[in-house]
């Protein structure tokens, strides 16, 4: 079982902590839709806080790979690919297909001039 590495060096423990569990799920250690070990289960496996342990397992549910159940825990939640890599539409396609209205906003307005002016 890989551990995270010293304290200090330089990378922080949840980026550490996270890489570990990222890993994990993808080499099928945990499957789609079963339970990651508890908070203090990972706290205990890891050496880190449940702080750590709570801030790994966010940056996962925001990247997709973990769901949280209040009251049951941590569950892997590995998505369907819905894109087709050969699917080459804007970002203004993608929008209008969710239902929204993409729009755009000028921060600045401003001319600027590259290399020598011709006189």
């Amino acid at each position: 079982m890989k551990t995270v590495s010293e304290k200090n060096s330089g990378i922080p423990l949840y980026l550490q902590l996270k890489q570990i569990l990222k890993d994990a799920i993808f080499k099928v250690k945990y499957e789609d839709g079963g339970p990651l070990p508890s908070e203090p289960r990972l706290a205990s496996l890891y050496d880190v806080t449940r702080q750590t342990i709570r801030r790994a397992l966010s940056e996962l549910v925001q990247e997709g790979l973990v769901r949280e159940i209040r009251g049951q825990g941590s569950f892997v939640s590995i998505r369907e690919v819905t894109h087709s890599i050969w699917d080459f539409n804007g970002f203004t396609d993608y929008v209008t297909s969710l239902g929204k209205k993409p729009t755009s906003i000028v921060l600045t307005h401003e001319i600027e001039h590259c290399g020598k002016v011709a006189k």
